[in-house]
């Protein structure tokens, strides 16, 4: 504009067009000078019209640089978080590997410190043979028992046909893996079994333990009442069924040796306990320890199996309400020993990683976890680590997203020690961390059942057992959530059997 115009100035001259274009000629009453101020005026107009233009062009162009250096940055940190989760996915792997290097290794030092040389048997003329499987009783001389140690100096049987040595204890699952995210959470949403004919054409009974076989892929199930082991490989749609007159109340199993055995507690009848090795690849069933044979001491009921540290078998002896409640190690052809659980009811589930131990008291509602060191037969220690106690006084809502259970049935630890819990009147699973404090309910996409065992492979899929609903098992995945979903209540709440889950009336 004109130097030094002021707003009323501009008024003028702008009322000037006004009355120039909109009035006839011989009506304008501008005068000449006022004709010149707005001609002049005009010329200058489309000048500073360029320069606001010129300004806008800028802007946008300065807009559209930031806009391209903006997204090369984000490019860049794209390309760097890429970098790190490939570098963390590396270092995973490596781990991964690591950790199984150490297992093969710690497996092939066991088998050598376990494997005994003995001569072939020859095959006897009264062996009971039933559905393919031989019934392999090994008998043992007598000899003098020390109540002290429960062990038997006597010599060691030299007519076994095969020699039995435990794989490592070790859990291959890793339960946080399945989390994807930060901040997210565990949960598991039921799926449809794989292959329905498995189930509908072998019916399930009073189902009782469930374990699976990573080396093998074989889930095995026992089931109680209906005196029968089901091998399952879902993947190749393969199921074996296991029974015969040896196989009774099985209540109980453990993958022994991986991708080829699994240890099995029958109950033939009350306080009459048997564990049976049953080699699922030759299809042979050894007598690993029984109720019959003063060497192992089994005087009382025994309850839930894992192994150990030390490839020996593990149970908890639960007998008359005076008598104390013990942990029971054995190994075949050896003995069986003992560590007083102090303070215990009812000790029923047990699980087992490394020298970790877990064991539920379903009189407590308690969860021990102990350490126990077997690696030495002659030299064996246990100690206490912690014992996990139930919040009292709670309703089942209340419960579901806090420590404690109303009566524990299954527990599972993983590769870095954490451990599962399951609830079978809370209706819940519970994760805990290494130093075995509460995280979280797991969350369902179901009310989870009155469940009687559960288990989960590595690769996330599941199995969780119910003797009480009509459906008997329930194929499970576990996966990550963003938050913990409600707990779902159970449709109704079953009637209170007078037996338990491991013992029946005979």
């Amino acid at each position: 504009m004109e130097a030094g115009l002021d707003q009323s100035e501009i008024d003028e001259r702008c009322e000037c067009l006004k009355e120039v274009a909109t009035s006839p000629a011989g009506r304008v009453l501008a005068t000449d000078k006022q004709l010149d101020n707005l001609e002049q005026f005009i010329s200058l107009v489309p000048g500073y019209i360029e320069k606001v233009r010129s300004h806008r062009v800028a802007v946008k162009a300065e807009e559209k640089r930031k806009a391209e250096e903006k997204r090369r940055q984000e490019e860049k940190e794209e390309e760097a978080r890429k970098a790190r989760e490939k570098q963390i996915e590396e270092e995973r792997k490596a781990k991964e590997e690591q950790r199984a290097n150490e297992e093969r290794a710690k497996e092939e030092r066991d088998r050598r410190a376990l494997e005994v040389i003995v001569p072939p048997r020859q095959n006897s003329a009264n062996s009971n043979i039933n559905a393919s499987v031989a019934f392999i009783t090994n008998r043992l001389e007598m000899g003098s028992f020390s109540e002290n140690n429960e062990t038997v100096d006597r010599t060691i049987d030299t007519t076994a046909t095969t020699v039995l040595s435990a794989s490592s204890n070790a859990a291959q699952v890793d339960f946080v893996s399945f989390i994807k995210n930060s901040g997210e959470y565990l949960m598991v949403r039921k799926k449809k079994f794989p292959v329905d004919e498995l189930v509908n054409n072998e019916k399930l009974g009073y189902p009782l333990g469930v374990t699976y076989d990573e080396k093998s892929k074989y889930w095995i199930i026992c089931d109680r009442n209906l005196n029968k082991v089901l091998l399952m490989n879902v993947a190749e749609s393969d199921v074996r069924v296991f029974e015969g007159p040896h196989l009774r109340n099985p209540t109980a199993v453990a993958v022994f040796e991986k991708g080829k055995s699994v240890v099995i507690l029958c109950a033939p009848g009350n306080n009459q306990h048997v564990i049976y090795i049953y080699d699922f690849v030759d299809e042979i069933m050894h007598q690993f320890a029984s109720h019959s044979d003063p060497l192992y001491n089994m005087k009382s009921q025994l309850r839930g199996l894992a192994i150990s540290l030390g490839g020996n078998v593990l149970s908890l002896e639960c007998s008359h309400a005076a008598a104390p409640k013990r942990l029971r190690i054995f190994k075949r052809d050896v003995g069986g020993k003992g560590f007083d659980i102090m303070g215990a009811k009812t000790p029923s589930f047990i699980a087992s990683h490394n020298s970790k131990v877990a064991i539920s008291d379903l009189g407590n509602n308690t969860v021990l976890i102990g350490n126990l060191i077997d690696t030495d037969w002659n030299k064996m220690s246990f100690s206490v680590l912690r014992i996990i106690e139930t919040t009292q006084d709670l309703t089942l809502d209340q419960l579901a997203n806090n420590n404690g259970f109303k009566f524990v049935s299954g527990m599972q630890f993983d590769t870095y020690g954490h451990l599962l819990i399951g609830d079978a009147k809370g209706h819940t699973i519970k994760l805990y961390d290494t130093d075995y404090k509460f995280l979280h309910r797991i969350s369902s996409d179901f009310p989870l059942p009155y469940m009687s065992s559960f288990h989960i492979s590595s690769s996330g899929e599941g199995i969780i057992l119910d003797v009480h609903a009509q459906q008997k098992l329930h194929w499970v995945k576990m996966e990550s959530i963003e938050n913990i979903t409600p707990w779902k209540a159970p449709p109704y709440q079953p009637k209170q059997s007078r037996e338990n889950y491991q013992n029946r009336r005979f």
